[in-house]
């Protein structure tokens, strides 16, 4: 007797999101380039204190949108929590090490050869909204007006961004506009980027989203996390009360009479006419003292003249 056994195998496949490119990572360290002005390529802070985790996930995906980022150093926690993404890496094997709660991490989807940095580089940050990653089913939250038309100025993608990517033209696209108040770099599921700038964000506590996605508040830490600042700051102040003015009125004086009014006339006009006089006996006396004055300088050149010609007669004799 033959027993013929058949096996059947299923196969399952589990879809997943892309692996993320940084790994390598160390704890405790930095890349020896990590303050290095000419090796920045942008700088990333978390002063809305959003998840570490939504952070540095959102810090590698702002990395793998820039060709010239080799790789990120995240540094601090919470609120003061900032990342750094380098051109630039020095000895990856032999990293400095620090005492606070650094990580470094290597870009591993970068190109043999990294292009350049964009020409404004280090561009600035502040986030506000990060991703999660896709297997967690939550992609984190976004703008509430990420997807209004009404309230966007501009939309960039990779079609239309410059050589440097999407998030730097649109970040300086956002930099030249004055209304514009923020930025949203989204990912489709085929890892396409899209950034749509905004001239209003919306509410602090913002939306689902329904994308993985970036959001930044344009202005820094000062503007981008506005809860109940906002509405303290919007508030009328009271109007300041002014100093009361103390105005003291003069008592009035008694209205002269008609016979006091001319007599102070009359005498008013006696008095001017004194002093006319007065006037004309002083112009005249000094008019007569002028005029004898002339006179005995006259008389005495005449005397003088008189003994100079006596002299001479006296000579010639």
């Amino acid at each position: 007797t033959t027993t013929t056994t058949t096996t059947s195998t299923t196969s399952t496949t589990t879809t997943t999101s892309r692996p993320p490119c940084l790994i390598a990572e160390q704890s405790g360290t930095r890349f020896q380039t990590t303050f290095q002005a000419s090796a920045r390529v942008f700088s990333v802070v978390n002063c809305c204190g959003v998840e570490t985790s939504v952070f540095e996930y959102s810090c590698t995906q702002l990395c793998e949108t820039f060709d010239s980022c080799l790789g990120i150093v995240i540094l601090g926690a919470g609120r003061s929590q900032s990342c750094v993404g380098l051109s630039e890496l020095g000895d990856v094997n032999n990293r400095v090490g620090t005492a606070s709660s650094s990580r470094s991490f290597v870009n591993t989807c970068a190109p043999a050869v990294p292009a350049p940095r964009p020409a404004d580089a280090p561009l600035d940050f502040s986030l506000r909204f990060g991703s999660r990653e896709r297997a967690g089913g939550d992609v984190g939250t976004a703008f509430a007006t990420a997807n209004d038309a009404g309230q966007t100025l501009f939309v960039v993608t990779t079609e239309t961004a410059e050589a440097d990517g999407v998030v730097a033209t649109c970040t300086r696209q956002c930099d030249s506009r004055p209304r514009c108040r923020g930025i949203q770099v989204s990912f489709d599921q085929f890892e396409e980027e899209r950034c749509v700038g905004l001239k209003n964000v919306g509410g602090f506590e913002g939306t689902t989203a329904t994308e993985q996605s970036l959001s930044f508040v344009q202005g820094g830490c000062s503007v981008a996390c506005t809860s109940a600042e906002t509405t303290t700051a919007s508030t009328k102040a009271p109007r300041r009360t002014l100093p009361t003015r103390v105005t003291t009125r003069s008592t009035k004086q008694p209205r002269p009479s008609k016979a006091s009014l001319t007599t102070s006339s009359t005498a008013t006009r006696s008095s001017s006419t004194s002093t006319s006089s007065t006037s004309t006996t002083t112009t005249s006396t000094s008019s007569t003292s002028s005029s004898s004055s002339t006179t005995s300088t006259l008389q005495t050149t005449k005397r003088r003249k008189r003994r100079r010609r006596r002299r001479r007669r006296r000579r010639r004799r």
